[in-house]
């Protein structure tokens, strides 16, 4: 506030020495530049920080499964708080907290709680930008994009725990010219941000997401994009046991309606180099938007996932399913009705009761607000 003090009166002795000098003709010229001046020094004392969040709440009923018959509840499955400021030119950073549910297991408190989901340093020259720190995982930001939904279910890679949402590394990433898409690589802990690093191992991971005709008419929302994360880690007994994931994604949108599709695949050695397993997932989801305009606060969504964690053995896959109705009162509140229903091959879904079934649904009325 000093330093703009200092400023304003320097702008203001400028106009006064020259009216002084070159008379009354010139006075509106110059109280107009200092007018000017004013309004630009203004804008770029603007506060440099922004703040912004999401909440993600809903009440769900179990008919049967894991829960039981006529389980239900209200859940804040996530909350977020994000703070973003400007640093200096090109350089900037971001904090984000995580509002989430202690585990049962947890004797001393099984509330809820906040932990630092986010918190990293930005540099962006130009069509780069690099980011250190904690800092998001390698696709998901790519997923949340198509999938759109993140507050009704988790992207794939995020559901069936193929690396964390957010880690600790290093990430750089490039906008390709005239709007064709963009490249990214990065390094990470690969504990993801709810553990801390145990071994001297690391995560390197590249993606691509193309656009290939960002001025077609029809094709502009095109996207094609894909990922790999090649990884070691400690076992109980064995070092450097592989931990490799890849995957791709298709997206494409027009009008009212969107449609996606996405392949993961993973290979892990748990305890022994000999005991490498591979699992994958498919998943398939849109979005429809009502076609009326006295109805266009409304769509419905849907979703299937085809998941098997080891390709080698039969009878351990399962199907996960999504249909629900959205309601957007505005652009910052959503709520979703929706059913979500598991289907295994065998009895390998665990009850909250103890034991196994082979199926679970339940129905949810969700809500997402954006601040």
């Amino acid at each position: 506030m000093k330093h703009r003090m200092y400023v304003l009166i320097i702008l203001a002795l400028v106009p006064v020495t020259q009216v002084f000098s070159q008379g009354n003709d010139s006075c509106s010229n110059t109280i107009k530049e200092l007018q000017a001046r004013i309004e630009k020094l203004e804008k770029s004392q603007k506060s440099l920080v922004s703040v912004s969040g999401q909440i993600f709440g809903s009440y769900s009923y179990s008919t049967f499964g894991t829960n039981g018959k006529e389980y239900n509840k209200f859940d804040l499955d996530r909350s977020y708080i994000t703070v973003r400021g400007s640093i200096a030119d090109r350089w900037s950073m971001q904090l984000t907290t995580d509002l989430y549910r202690g585990a049962d297991t947890n004797t001393y408190y099984k509330g809820f709680g906040v932990r630092m989901k986010f918190a990293y340093l930005e540099y962006s020259p130009d069509k780069w930008s690099w980011r250190f720190g904690l800092i998001p995982g390698p696709f998901h930001s790519v997923e949340e994009l198509a999938w759109k939904y993140r507050g009704v279910a988790q992207t794939g890679t995020d559901r069936y725990g193929y690396f964390a949402t957010a880690d600790l590394g290093i990430s750089g990433s490039y906008k390709l010219p005239s709007g064709y898409g963009e490249l990214g690589a990065g390094v990470y802990n690969g504990k993801g941000y709810t553990s801390p690093e145990t071994d001297k191992y690391k995560d390197i991971a590249f993606r691509a997401s193309l656009n290939p005709f960002p001025s077609h008419q029809l094709l502009r929302s095109l996207m094609v994009a894909g990922f790999t994360t090649i990884g070691y880690e400690n076992g109980k007994k064995y070092s450097g046991l592989p931990k490799n994931r890849y995957g791709v994604l298709g997206y494409y949108s027009y009008s009212i309606a969107s449609i996606g599709i996405e392949y993961g695949t993973r290979t892990d050695a748990p305890t022994h180099p000999d005991t490498t397993k591979t699992g994958s997932f498919t998943s398939v989801f849109g979005e429809v938007q009502s076609p009326w305009n006295s109805l266009d606060a409304f769509s419905i969504i849907w979703r299937y996932d085809f998941v098997d964690p080891n390709t080698s053995n039969d009878n351990d896959g399962y199907d996960f399913a999504v249909v629900g109705i959205t309601y957007k009162p505005n652009k910052r509140i959503t709520f979703v009705a929706d059913y979500q229903g598991t289907v295994a091959e065998t009895k390998n879904l665990k009850t909250t009761a103890g034991g196994y079934v082979d199926y679970d649904a339940r129905y949810f009325i969700h809500m997402i607000v954006s601040l």
